[in-house]
């Protein structure tokens, strides 16, 4: 077999799935000539599907079992536009601390991963220093 050095990995239905050779021939390629397919399994911490609500979310049934409607807890408008213009003012001026903030006030569950927050921190160290360094 010929190959290109491409392998793609690709999720169990996919890799079952009649799709799969149109995907790779709309790319001019053939399908094991071109480039080799191989399951590779679930890498650790890939979400098979994401939830789009807290448990605390109610659903309304519809006629198909698997289909629902969301009842969720919905934020007044003025409380959304207060949220987006406290979001837009960190953006413009590039206060990532205070949109984290803004973000944990607003988004219920937010938890920012502990990568971000000690960035976060060395980034404030390295402001108050070079603050203190013009004065």
């Amino acid at each position: 077999m010929q190959t290109h050095g491409l392998l793609t990995a690709i999720s169990d239905a996919m890799f079952n799935s009649p799709q799969r050779a149109p995907i790779i021939q709309s790319s001019g390629l053939l399908p094991e000539d071109d480039i080799r397919i191989a399951f590779t399994g679930v890498r650790p911490g890939e979400k098979l599907f994401e939830e789009l609500s807290a448990e605390s979310d109610s659903f309304i049934p519809t006629y198909h079992e698997k289909i629902q409607v969301f009842q969720g807890k919905c934020m007044p408008r003025a409380e959304i536009e207060q949220c987006l213009a406290q979001l837009r003012a960190c953006c413009r001026e590039r206060n990532c601390n205070e949109l984290v903030l803004v973000l944990k006030q607003f988004v219920p569950g937010y938890n920012p991963s502990p990568e971000l927050m000690s960035q976060l921190r060395t980034d404030q160290r390295v402001a108050r220093t070079s603050a203190v360094g013009a004065a």
